[in-house]
């Protein structure tokens, strides 16, 4: 209930045009979002299948908090997007791993339960599936190339990304499955965008995509159009080809020039 009540107050806090109200209410999400963990890591200490569907609702409530949180106007953070993203990222994982821990074999049976009545699948458009493919075909090149490429964890984390776009191109409306899936991505690719790799702010680039269909959703709002604009800014002019697709659904080929 905190953990809802942390999501609505920092909701009310981006939509008040009253600037007093929006400190209020930004502190009570805050306190919220307090409680909320306090009472998550308690549970973590005695985990039981009873509690697993809460604790994979909060698994999503926690990553949708963390992207409303790092885009809210009174947050005076002043660290760029990617760094900002790598941040919800990496807290999303966190929680996520540490709910997979204590549940065990409540892991799957939970998260299928959830979601199950949202997801939708499909096979990708024959642009984004070439885009996919083009990018899966870098990765086996840079192994050639270099024997510390992290072939593995590009090949995981492409394949989870891939997941989630089926998922958007299949009609799903479900900011949680998104949310879900974003908080599985390899903790390693987490380390590779922070160092600002070159594959990795490519794919990084093409989660941009569910996201710009669900920018609908309050706390994702303009996070596509900030990191697909700083992934561009970073790529050497080799990778940008490998994003052009992303680029083109997020900004229309009419602005791409000037992103």
């Amino acid at each position: 209930m905190h953990g809802v009540l942390a999501l609505s107050a920092l909701h009310l806090s981006r939509k008040d045009p009253h600037s007093s109200r929006r400190s209020m209410n930004l502190i009570a999400a805050t306190k919220h979002h307090k409680e909320a963990l306090g009472l998550f890591h308690k549970q973590l200490a005695n985990p039981h299948s009873d509690s697993a569907h809460a604790m994979f609702a909060f698994d999503s409530i926690a990553v949708a908090y963390s992207f409303g949180f790092l885009l809210t106007p009174n947050n005076p953070d002043p660290i760029d997007s990617i760094d900002k993203i790598h941040r919800v990222l990496l807290l999303s994982n966190s929680v996520h791993q540490a709910i997979r821990m204590s549940q065990g074999g409540c892991d799957e049976m939970a998260s299928v339960s959830i979601m199950k009545e949202d997801e939708q699948s499909t096979e990708l458009p024959k642009d984004i599936a070439l885009a996919i493919d083009n990018i899966r075909t870098a990765n086996t090149n840079c192994a050639e190339e270099n024997p510390g490429h992290e072939t593995k964890v590009y090949d995981e984390t492409i394949n989870k990304v891939t997941e989630i776009l089926c998922s958007v191109y299949g009609g799903t409306k479900s900011s949680a499955l998104v949310c879900q899936r974003v908080a599985q991505l390899p903790r390693r690719f987490l380390a590779l965008v922070k160092e600002r790799d070159q594959m990795a702010l490519v794919i990084l680039t093409h989660m941009c995509i569910p996201l710009y269909h669900l920018k609908h959703c309050w706390y994702f709002d303009e996070w596509c159009t900030r990191v697909a604009n700083m992934t561009w800014s970073m790529l050497e002019e080799r990778w940008r080809p490998f994003v052009y697709q992303a680029m083109t659904i997020i900004f229309g080929i009419e602005n791409l020039g000037n992103s």
